[in-house]
């Protein structure tokens, strides 16, 4: 039931004040992600449902379910900020960077099987 609340409140919100919801999305993201730190991405990673990979340099997030998707639904573009900067939180420690570039280079809302971030050193 918590979920269908989320979704009416983001859906609502993004309604009320269009493209200016993405940046307090994401920084809703980076919030959360700091509560979780000390947590091994593994804990994270059972607590959020996602996958990733890490290679040099580099962690790939693979998420199914996306709230921010079941909101918007249908988009042009990627529009899962609060994930983009969940991930881009949680990288900092794991990368051991401060200025890190997280981006969804794939989106369930414009047609992807899955959402799929990438977060890279800049």
């Amino acid at each position: 039931m918590y979920k269908e609340f989320l979704v009416a409140y983001i859906r609502n919100c993004n309604d009320f004040i269009l493209n200016a919801n993405g940046p307090i999305l994401y920084r809703s993201g980076e919030d959360v992600a700091k509560r979780l730190s000390g947590k091994s991405l593994d804990e994270i990673k059972d607590l959020m449902n996602f996958e990733y990979k890490i290679s040099e340099g580099k962690i790939t997030f693979t998420v199914r379910d996306s709230v921010e998707v079941e909101s918007f639904e249908k988009s042009d573009e990627p529009i899962c900020y609060m994930l983009q900067g969940f991930f881009a939180e949680i990288s900092k420690s794991i990368l051991k960077l401060n200025k890190l570039r997280c981006i969804e280079v794939k989106c369930r809302a414009t047609g992807n099987k899955n959402c799929v971030f990438e977060v890279e050193a800049r």
